[in-house]
């Protein structure tokens, strides 16, 4: 592979800080990508075990032959990672010392037009992190109805039009089916004119609804959680508002004495501690060093919990 770069790992530095003291252990990396985050640890840490999980068959490729010379310090998963608890069922039973979430796209899915991530190239409309998925972008706009793509749009993008570019989706595809992201752009353009981060918003309000995201964080956040050892940390690096209020308000109820389920039941006087703490009260974000090198990390925050 040579010097062939996947991605640039983000906030790289803090998670080699977060996990680095440890001697040994097992680290689920649940969206291993390219490889970087997990070549970066096990450098770092000799006697340290990584099962790494993804659904993207392209990043599992790449990763497999970027990690072969690691041997069997690490194993690789096609899956996703809101199943990282049943593979852990079967080959770390007695739980792991780290989780590292890295929930933002790759450099090299958005470069790759054919994927149909990016607005800014055009190619087909498909943007699955799963080419197993049945259903694709194109699937979704040509095919959704209009109140369907407005909630979407809404929810998934925060897009004050929702409303408009739905219905300018909804006539254009009753002349001929809309096909690639450049057509996509122009119906989102003539609505919003050259408003690139209204372009940005509903392109990502696409992918998390073909991908099933925001499904697929909230049960990562239900039960990945438990399968941590004792003084073991779970490290989750979001890139918008929705990933990083669900990753903050879970991490928030495991940590809290206060009436939220399961940190303390309604009625009780005297609450045991908390099974859980912040390793940090507020999100840990990039370094403006960080920044100049790699733009795509700007919007990066980092919440850590640790198991006490």
């Amino acid at each position: 592979m040579g010097n062939e770069q996947y991605h640039i790992p983000v906030l790289l530095n803090e998670i080699l800080d977060v996990f680095g003291a440890m001697g040994e252990g097992v680290i689920m990396d649940g969206t291993l990508g390219g490889g970087g985050h997990s070549a970066a640890l096990l450098d770092k840490i000799p006697g340290l075990h990584i099962i790494g999980i993804d659904r993207d068959a392209d990043a599992i490729s790449f990763a497999s032959q970027r990690l072969a010379s690691y041997g069997s310090r690490i194993k690789i998963y096609s899956a996703r990672f809101d199943e990282m608890n049943k593979i852990a069922a079967s080959v770390a039973p007695e739980g792991v010392d780290g989780i590292l979430l890295d929930l933002g796209i790759s450099s090299k899915q958005i470069d790759n037009s054919a994927r149909g991530f990016s607005f800014s190239a055009s190619g087909p409309l498909d943007m699955r992190m799963d080419k197993r998925n049945p259903m694709s972008a194109f699937e979704l706009i040509n095919d959704g109805q209009q109140s369907a793509l407005e909630k979407i749009f809404r929810e998934y993008g925060e897009e004050r039009k929702a409303g408009k570019i739905a219905s300018a989706i909804v006539s254009r595809r009753t002349v001929r089916k809309i096909e690639t992201t450049a057509e996509l752009a122009d119906i989102i353009g003539s609505v919003c004119g050259r408003d690139v981060k209204a372009k940005a918003r509903i392109f990502q309000a696409i992918r998390i609804a073909v991908n099933c995201e925001m499904d697929s964080l909230d049960k990562v956040l239900e039960t990945a959680p438990a399968l941590l050892k004792s003084g073991g940390r779970m490290a989750v690096i979001s890139y918008h508002s929705l990933e990083d209020r669900r990753v903050k308000r879970v991490f928030r109820d495991l940590t809290d004495y206060v009436d939220r389920g399961t940190a303390r039941l309604p009625g009780d006087e005297n609450p045991s501690p908390p099974p859980f703490k912040l390793v940090t009260r507020k999100a840990i974000i990039p370094t403006d060093s960080e920044i100049a090198l790699n733009s795509r990390a700007r919007s990066a925050k980092l919440r850590v919990l640790e198991k006490i």
